[in-house]
């Protein structure tokens, strides 16, 4: 197979804003980073933000992960449950704002995406194959419970999108 600088260029450019989570499109992020000799979630530009989303995340497993961690009587953060939130953080598009991160009483870990008054995205996940989202953006409220196996469901893209698009 012969490609031109030109190509590897577009290749590299369309590489950083794929908004691909599937299995398959872990599969070509990997198949690129093979082929230009890099990762490129280990970049400056694309890694750190992500980076610092992954050690927020273990800081919030490690002070949570013992029940009454908040002084009165919340659940654990389980290993189980911060390994998924960690596989979503893993698999959560470059090209889309990162949460802030936090448990929640229950036991689960709460990514929340903030974009003015009125205007939130929280979603849980927790040891099961399943995550709770709400949104409330201006006078719309909604909420939902999505399966989460091997892609980030579409509901939380959609929600992420309509809550940064333009009034």
């Amino acid at each position: 197979m012969n490609i031109t600088t030109e190509t590897r260029y577009d290749a590299v450019q369309n590489y950083s804003t794929s908004p691909g989570v599937s299995a398959f499109a872990r599969n070509v992020r990997e198949e690129v980073s093979q082929y230009f000799g890099q990762d490129f979630q280990n970049t400056a530009s694309i890694g750190k933000p992500k980076t610092g989303a992954l050690d927020a995340l273990y800081d919030v497993f490690e002070e949570c992960c013992q029940a009454g961690w908040d002084g009165y009587s919340a659940k654990a953060v389980s290993y189980e449950t911060y390994l998924h939130a960690q596989r979503f953080l893993e698999d959560f598009p470059t090209n889309y704002p990162l949460p802030e991160i936090a448990a929640d009483p229950d036991g689960e870990i709460s990514f929340e995406w903030y974009a003015g008054k009125n205007r939130v995205f929280s979603m849980s996940i927790g040891a099961g194959e399943r995550m709770s989202w709400m949104m409330i953006c201006g006078s719309i409220s909604m909420h939902g419970t999505e399966p989460y196996f091997d892609e980030i469901p579409s509901a939380v893209f959609q929600c992420i999108a309509k809550l940064y698009k333009r009034r």
